[in-house]
């Protein structure tokens, strides 16, 4: 009787989502329903409720980025008003806070820059400055430490560089099933002559939501999708060239070389 109440669980472990969206143990194929409405097995069970939620809260944020924008901006007023700090609006432009020890600017500061995040302090140039300064305070305030870690670190290189000599292969990360069809999709497409601007519904395509934006919404939804499309291109530009060149060479002809031998 047990045996006919069990159902297939439809999570199935997660194939094909992020990894913190997959269970670390193996999904339990058929299960036992505790109540009529569970579809999932109990390892399964909390990591697609996640996965269905993330889901829900994007397709949302989708549908209404400003309103969405808009109450978060609210929020962090909120928070600057209870610690007594001034609000500055994401977007605005602001002076550079950027000093050196004798409390001159940076050479090439921008002065004034148009703010990307609440933390946002310093223009590109003097950010770059102030964290290489920060890193070189830390490294003269704890030499113990970075010597250990250099130490590690040319552990690492030595033993690769044994590895490469003695002609061991060296274990890379692999990559995503999505981003391994991206760059197949992409190195056809290329071959099809597209330019990224076109590709960029092929490679990211527009959500269930993108029909009932309105037409500014939609310019800047493509225009989000078209810069993910040229930052992936960018990355991923070896990979692209070689499955292109893998997809033009023709295979070796073996009848030649059969007839050939003695």
């Amino acid at each position: 009787m047990g045996q006919a109440r069990r159902r297939r669980c439809e999570f199935r472990g997660g194939a094909g989502l992020k990894e913190k969206y997959r269970p670390t143990s193996p999904c339990l194929e058929e299960f036992e329903p505790k109540s009529p409405n569970q579809k999932n097995c109990e390892i399964c069970q909390p990591f697609a409720r996640r996965a269905r939620n993330a889901s829900e809260a994007n397709a949302k944020y989708q549908a209404a980025p400003k309103k969405f924008a808009r109450r978060a901006q609210q929020y962090r007023r909120k928070r600057a008003d209870a610690a007594g700090r001034q609000f500055r609006r994401v977007g605005s432009v602001q002076k550079c806070g950027y000093r050196d020890k004798r409390g001159r600017r940076g050479e090439g500061c921008e002065i004034k820059y148009k703010l990307r995040s609440s933390s946002q302090k310093y223009c590109d140039r003097c950010q770059l400055r102030a964290d290489a300064e920060r890193a070189r305070d830390y490294r003269d305030k704890h030499p113990e430490k970075e010597k250990a870690r250099s130490t590690a670190r040319w552990k690492t290189v030595r033993e690769r560089l044994a590895k490469i000599k003695g002609g061991e292969l060296i274990p890379v990360r692999p990559i995503e099933e999505g981003t391994r069809m991206n760059i197949r999709l992409a190195a056809r497409l290329l071959r099809q002559g597209l330019n990224p601007y076109r590709m960029t519904d092929e490679l990211y395509p527009p959500s269930s939501a993108f029909s009932g934006l309105s037409k500014r919404e939609k310019a800047a939804d493509r225009a989000k999708r078209f810069d993910r499309t040229k930052k992936f291109l960018r990355y991923h530009r070896d990979r692209i060239e070689l499955e292109m060149a893998a997809a033009v060479t023709p295979p070796p002809d073996l009848s030649t070389e059969i007839h050939s031998l003695p």
